[in-house]
């Protein structure tokens, strides 16, 4: 899930990456085949068990959930990582208004 304003960016990197790794994966996989006759599975297999242990480990279950409950599960996470880091988080509404210069948010309290 991307926020509009970086969701083309996002999704066309995303698509390079998916067609550049697939491509690696088509010209080496015959070159590992002919020195090994299961040199690339356990390879390949071992990118996957990485790959799934991030996702479990880091990215954040979305199921049944909104938008605007994922974006603050992110900026919770971005605001503890800066607290970790000693970088001095911004508060909810002043990386809104930041973000989108005039407009004047309605308090939540």
């Amino acid at each position: 899930m991307q926020p509009a304003k970086t969701r083309a960016t996002a999704s066309s990197l995303a698509q390079t990456s998916n067609w550049t790794v697939n491509v690696v994966v088509a010209l080496t996989t015959p070159l590992f085949l002919s020195k090994s006759p299961s040199g690339p599975y356990f390879m390949f297999g071992g990118f996957l068990l990485v790959t799934s242990l991030m996702c479990i480990l880091w990215a954040p279950e979305t199921l049944g959930k909104s938008l605007e409950d994922i974006d603050s599960v992110w900026h919770e996470r971005v605001d503890r990582a800066k607290r970790l880091l000693c970088i001095e988080p911004e508060g909810r509404e002043q990386g809104i208004r930041r973000q989108h210069g005039d407009i004047e948010l309605a308090s939540t309290a």
